[in-house]
C-alpha cells in the first residue's frame, strides 16, 4: 500500500520537483497550491507526511502545522517545514508542533 505525502507548497517548480522525486516510488502524492487547500486535503487524505513550505497565500507552514496539531484526526502526522528563501525559525517550528 503507498504511503501518502501531501506537498503544501504554491511553488509549481517545488511541486514538480517533488513530484519527479517521488516518480516510481510507492508514493502517492497530493498537492496543495495553500495552507487552506492542505488543510482540507489532508483531512480527506489522511496523509502520512505533510511537507509544507513556510510562507503560502492564505495559511503558511506554521499555522498549517498548528492546526494540524489541534486536529484529533490528523495530529500524530509528521509536518516538516520547508523554508526556502525564508529561513525556519526553529523556536517558531518547535512551538507549533
Amino acid at each position: 500500500m503507498p504511503k501518502t505525502l501531501l506537498l503544501a507548497d504554491d511553488s509549481r517548480t517545488i511541486q514538480q520537483a517533488v513530484s519527479m522525486t517521488f516518480a516510481g516510488e510507492d508514493v502517492k502524492l497530493i498537492t496543495a497550491s495553500d495552507g487552506e487547500a492542505a488543510l482540507q486535503a489532508a483531512k480527506q487524505s489522511k496523509p502520512d507526511l505533510i511537507l509544507a513550505d513556510v510562507v503560502m497565500p492564505k495559511l503558511g507552514g506554521y499555522e498549517l502545522c498548528q492546526r494540524v496539531r489541534a486536529d484529533a484526526a490528523l495530529k500524530d502526522v509528521p509536518v516538516l517545514l520547508l523554508g526556502g528563501p525564508v529561513p525556519i525559525d526553529p523556536a517558531k517550528a518547535m512551538t507549533v508542533g
